[in-house]
């Protein structure tokens, strides 16, 4: 007689590998790759802050405090916690170079702008 099928035990052993990795594997990939995406949409929108500063010829000061961001008189909330305070010249150029540090669900995030015409990038 041959033997050609898996025993019982050897399907609910490979069921629970599999139960265990898919409750796992989600929980590990989502953070990293959604702070990312956050820290990306922050950039942007800083960068239409700096593009606006540019446009109305006017200082715009954006200030980071835990799950706000406020530029001049008006507040956004953010699904990142950030602090830290940054002013765009007329020109659109900062005057000192900072990286703000962000934290979503545990995970740190940097966003870098550099000193001069203020480019940023997220690290």
């Amino acid at each position: 007689m041959r033997n050609n099928g898996f025993t019982l035990i050897e399907m609910l052993v490979v069921l629970l590998m599999m139960c265990i990795l898919l409750l796992w594997l989600p929980k590990l990939a989502k953070h990293p790759h959604a702070m990312h995406y956050h820290m990306e949409a922050l950039r942007y929108r800083l960068i239409e802050i700096q593009e606006q500063a540019q446009t109305e010829k006017k200082v715009h000061k954006v200030t980071f405090h835990s799950t706000s961001m406020r530029n001049n008189d008006r507040q956004m909330h953010l699904p990142i916690q950030c602090n830290g305070t940054i002013v765009f010249h007329e020109n659109g150029n900062v005057d000192q170079a900072k990286t703000i540090t962000c934290t979503y669900q545990g995970v740190q995030g940097e966003l870098v702008i550099l000193l001069g015409n203020g480019r940023m990038y997220v690290k």
